[in-house]
Order: structure tokens, then sequence, then C-alpha cells
């Protein structure tokens, strides 16, 4: 078997310009009917979309002024658990709580399963769902607290 690769252009010059493109033009733009505000706002509210600048109003913001009132008040903060993907960590998270800086860190995997088994037992201390960056804040300000006291040397 041959290891060359065939010719792209068989027969072809690589300067040869009988392959006229000049024809070709794109096809214009279909303009998209506008958007009833009020079926939007609609819309958002039956399906719990939020406008977090208008502090939970549904569908208002700087998209067009659609201030409809929140179905409720806020839940603060709110818990969406999201299907975890095989490579994420077993018992995974997610909380719109405003941490959005991410803190990369190196571990071994004795300590890995240390910090989630903490995480999980203040979740059992606490009633309520305690996630990585929250454990990672208490156990923080309890490092604080020692250095803070002469313990920590």
């Amino acid at each position: 078997m041959s290891r060359e690769r065939a010719p792209v252009f068989a027969g072809r010059k690589a300067a040869d310009s009988s392959l006229d493109l000049g024809g070709l033009t794109a096809r214009p733009a279909k303009p998209k009917p506008p958007v009833d505000p009020a079926a939007l706002a609609e819309v958002a509210e039956r399906h719990g979309f939020t406008d977090r600048d208008s502090g939970g109003q549904v569908g208002a913001g700087e998209g067009g002024g659609l201030a409809a009132p929140p179905a409720s008040p806020p839940a603060s903060p709110q818990v969406v658990t999201a299907p975890a993907p095989a490579s994420a960590a077993p018992g995974r998270r997610v909380l719109r709580s405003g941490r959005n800086v991410p803190v990369n860190l190196k571990a071994t995997p004795d300590f890995q399963a240390r910090f989630f088994a903490v995480c999980d037992r203040l979740t059992e201390i606490h009633g309520r769902p305690i996630t990585q960056a929250e454990g990672f804040e208490m156990a923080i300000a309890a490092l604080e607290r020692e250095v803070a006291e002469g313990g920590a040397k």
C-alpha cells in the first residue's frame, strides 16, 4: 500500500484560475419577527427565569423593561442540583451564591476524600447542603481563628 496521498486537484496546477467563484454571494438574512414583551415575561416566569440585576423580578432589566412581579420572594441562596458528569466529584452540588472566582488546588486523593467527608458531615449538622466552596470558606475561617489565637505554628 502506498503511503503517498492522492493529489487533491488531480491534473490541475496550483495556479489554475479556471475555477471562478465570483458569482457566489451570501443569502440575505431573513428578518426575525419582534418578540412580544408580555409573552416573553410570561414564559420567563413560567420557567423560573429571573433577572439577577432586578432584585428577582422576572424578565425585568435592560432588555426592554419587562417588569413582571416575582412569583415568590427569591430564596437565598437557591440550591440547584445539577446532574454530575461521570468525572465530577461524588456529591458535587451547584449553588447560585455569587461565588465566581475559581480556586484551583492540587491535593492527594486522601485529602480530597477527607475534605468531602467534612463537607458531608457539615451538611448533616446544618441540615442543608454545604457546598465545597462553603466548606472551604469555613475551613479558612477556622484557620484564621487559630492563627489569631496563636495556635497555628
